[in-house]
């Protein structure tokens, strides 16, 4: 009789976590395990799962498995749910490339083919030029920042001597930001005003977002 345990046939295995901090790491007792998420193998390696490609999805302790699949090379892909953004891994289009060993060689199981995601934050950075009295200045003239990086805004929105510009510069959960803008001769600097979702002040200097966190600043 022969017999073959399971747990030595070519296999994959891997975790999927919440990220937290977005430090592309698992961390210990901070990030906790995302169940549900859905984990395939990318055979013609499109980038999208197919039918006839093998899926899965991660349990309650954000595990999956895949038994028993075809030595060689396997391309391990997530599907990543809106409102996250994969941190792990960052390369290979966000796919592991697992080299899988026949029954029995070294290679033959693979574990921790971990993937790590976080909630995506939104800020949303509103500026209003008022060009009365034959002013002409644009949003470039007051070189707004975040965080020392100059951010680029959308085509602005004028109603009258006023012109509105809006900009959706890329933030991580949990960072530091400050805003600033330049003075330009001629205008009178208004204030910053930060909301969230619920429409609660929120502090700019500094401006810390929280994993799936909104927030709009007007100046």
């Amino acid at each position: 009789v022969n017999v073959t345990n399971r747990k030595n046939l070519p296999s994959i295995y891997g975790h999927k976590y919440n990220d937290v901090n977005a430090n592309g790491s698992y961390d210990s007792g901070t990030d906790q395990p995302l169940s549900g998420w859905t984990i395939y193998i990318d055979s013609n390696e499109n980038g999208d799962w197919d039918s006839g490609e093998l899926k899965t999805t991660t349990n309650a302790q954000g595990e999956y498995s895949f038994l028993d699949v075809t030595p060689g090379l396997n391309v391990v892909c997530e599907e990543v749910e809106t409102g996250w953004t994969q941190s792990y891994p960052t390369d290979n289009n966000g796919c592991h490339r697992v080299t899988v060993g026949n029954l029995g060689a070294g290679n033959a199981v693979n574990e921790n083919i971990d993937f790590l995601n976080y909630e995506t934050p939104g800020l949303t950075v509103i500026k209003k030029v008022i060009n009365d009295h034959g002013g002409t200045a644009t949003v470039d003239d007051f070189e707004i920042k975040i965080g020392g990086s100059l951010i680029t805004f959308w085509a602005g929105v004028t109603v009258g001597d006023t012109t509105t510009y809006t900009a959706n510069p890329v933030v991580l959960p949990g960072v530091s930001y400050n805003l600033s803008e330049k003075d330009v001769t001629g205008y009178i600097e208004g204030n910053w005003g930060c909301k969230n979702a619920a429409g609660a002040v929120i502090a700019h200097n500094p401006l810390i977002l929280s994993p799936g966190q909104d927030i709009t600043c007007t100046i």
